[in-house]
């Protein structure tokens, strides 16, 4: 392996290493709080971490800001 490919490995290792890092401490942070969220919280919270739902989010978001909406008498019976 050259450089250049040693280097971006070394590069991805410590960017790995400080995700799970940031993960583990979320983790800890989350189970100290739990005890204080109210069910709003909680389910703001199972959203958040929800990759399908935040897709669909983003998603929408995006249609909208390029004005690809739909008036609601289009979309209630």
């Amino acid at each position: 392996m050259n450089t250049a490919t040693m280097d971006n490995v070394r590069a991805g290792e410590t960017v790995g290493f400080r995700v799970l890092e940031e993960a583990r401490d979320a983790v800890t942070k989350l189970r100290t709080l739990r005890p204080l969220l109210t069910p709003q919280d909680s389910e703001t919270l199972a959203v958040l971490m929800d990759e399908e739902v935040m897709d669909h989010l983003d998603n929408s978001i995006r249609e909208a800001e390029a004005g690809d909406t739909d008036t609601l008498g289009s979309i209630l019976p």
